[in-house]
């Protein structure tokens, strides 16, 4: 029976809004929680005016951010988003013939683009750089992108490194990558991943995260998204340690949970325990924000990771309005605009969600690749045996890993 074209539309027309709420929920959630980033003193519960104030998205705080600011997750993730758009100067005829071949139109997992990409931030005064951040994007050259530069440092000098930085900026890979198969999406996610963090845990939660947001975009079914991560969990080329992560929130151990606001808190079990504990109770997006946020720690990072999953489970339609407004509206570019959202940092365009993150997500989301093509040194590589060549596997380091960003 041939599929009804209007059932296909509508379904797409759904799907398209998951993808948008995924990476939007991120942005949301960082620029809230940025307000209380570098509390000390623990849990923020007592606070309960400070919670309120993040939550309003009226901006302050350590790094003094102006009303719906993001910081380095969305940054980054913008840099993301910028290197997976392919763009009138990646419409050469080399990528035009290998399109050709396999008939279809895919768009590339551009590595030098995306190097490229991270570089421009890097040298941009960002707000803060972590530790992981600095020693793996410092090897750039941005008039010279080579990712396997980026690889070798990241696999001789970050190799332990189990830190959050990973997690905060992948959104756009997610939803870049919801057409592949999932052995396709792995190799996807491994290779962004390895720009910064080699540590296989790393890898891996970064793929069940990528994963569940798939199955999320496709279903639009927490329930079903949920039980065919912890199943995906369980494959051979996954960790065991992510398992048992997702274990403990299949049984609701919550005082087993890592608390945010222990050490290291740039820990990414934190967020990803949290984050998947959230979606699997079902609590709705601004009450799990409001909900990580008290709970202090590293907060921008921990609710753009929940924001991620749940935005991707409720959809841009379904979120808060004011807070998506607040974020897309924000501006630094005229004097009247940075005295209007209260800039104290002000940030180059190509960063600024309000100008770019929703075309861009269009044309991720529009032309997101049913098979896997990378694109690296110029070249593009085509099958899974290829691919995973480009990067060769090494046994990981048994000392206890850094949760530092």
């Amino acid at each position: 029976m041939a599929c009804d074209p209007r059932n296909a539309k509508d379904q797409e027309i759904q799907q398209r809004d998951r993808a948008f709420g995924s990476v939007i929920g991120a942005f949301i959630g960082d620029a809230a929680g940025a307000y209380l980033e570098f509390r000390r003193g623990g849990s923020l519960a007592s606070k309960t005016d400070e919670v309120k104030h993040a939550i309003a998205m009226n901006g302050g705080g350590y790094w003094n951010i102006g009303k719906g600011q993001v910081t380095d997750d969305s940054e980054l993730a913008m840099c993301l988003l910028h290197g997976l758009a392919r763009g009138e100067t990646d419409r050469d005829i080399k990528v035009v013939q290998v399109l050709s071949t396999l008939n279809r139109q895919n768009s590339p997992l551009n590595l030098d683009k995306i190097q490229q990409m991270f570089g421009k931030w890097f040298y941009s005064n960002p707000f803060d750089v972590g530790e992981t951040s600095l020693l793996a994007f410092s090897v750039i050259k941005l008039d010279k992108p080579n990712p396997q530069v980026s690889f070798q440092n990241s696999l001789e000098n970050t190799s332990k490194s189990l830190s959050n930085g990973c997690l905060m900026r992948i959104t756009p890979l997610a939803v870049w990558g919801y057409r592949l198969s999932n052995e396709e999406l792995y190799e996807a996610v491994k290779l962004q991943t390895h720009f910064t963090h080699s540590h296989k845990v790393a890898i891996d939660a970064c793929y069940l995260y990528c994963f569940a947001i798939k199955q999320l975009i496709i279903t639009g079914n927490p329930e079903i998204a949920f039980k065919a991560t912890t199943q995906e969990a369980k494959h051979h080329k996954i960790d065991p340690t992510l398992s048992q992560w997702l274990f403990l929130i299949e049984i609701g151990e919550v005082e087993n949970f890592p608390q945010p606001s222990q050490d290291p808190q740039g820990f990414l079990k934190i967020a990803f325990v949290w984050a998947f504990y959230y979606l699997k109770v079902g609590m709705p997006y601004q009450d799990a924000i409001y909900d990580i946020l008290q709970r202090g720690g590293d907060t921008d990072t921990n609710a753009a990771i929940l924001g991620g999953l749940l935005g991707a489970r409720d959809g841009l339609s379904k979120l808060p309005t004011f807070m998506v407004d607040s974020v897309l509206s924000f501006r630094c570019d005229t004097p009247d605009m940075i005295a209007q959202y209260k800039v104290t940092h002000k940030r180059p365009d190509f960063l600024i969600p309000g100008f770019h993150l929703t075309s861009l997500l269009n044309e991720v989301f529009q032309k997101a690749p049913e098979k896997l093509i990378v694109q690296i040194n110029g070249e593009y590589i085509i099958g899974l045996h290829r691919i995973r060549e480009i990067i060769r596997p090494r046994m990981q380091d048994a000392n206890r890993p850094s949760g530092k960003v």
